[in-house]
């Protein structure tokens, strides 16, 4: 999503807030509120990859976990034998997918 939609979007998301007669935080106004509410719209953005991570999750059989417990494996070596080596393309997926969108946004400062 363009960083203009973006910035408009949260605006709406984040207006300055009044309770009673207690002013809130400015959010995307104030000084000191800039860095989080940043924070908190990049956020927004790793949605899609957690899905893409947890439906490869989802995909790895539970037959390899029960066999690795068979012959004696803990947690960290299903980890490391399992689980790292079947996530390797969605991680690769992801990485790649990170940096076009991080090459998208430093191009358009130039």
């Amino acid at each position: 999503m363009d960083m203009v939609v973006q910035s408009r979007f949260w605006s709406h998301q984040f207006p300055p807030l009044e309770i009673v007669s207690h002013r809130g935080p400015g959010w995307i106004y104030s000084n000191e509120w800039v860095l989080p509410s940043l924070i908190l719209m990049s956020l927004w953005g790793i949605g899609g990859g957690i899905v893409i991570y947890l439906a490869r999750l989802q995909s790895i059989p539970t037959e390899l976990y029960e066999a690795a417990e068979i012959d004696g494996a803990g947690g960290w070596r299903k980890l490391r034998n399992i689980t790292l080596p079947l996530m390797t393309p969605v991680i690769f997926f992801n990485l790649i997918m990170g940096s076009l969108a991080l090459s998208r946004y430093s191009r358009k400062g130039m």
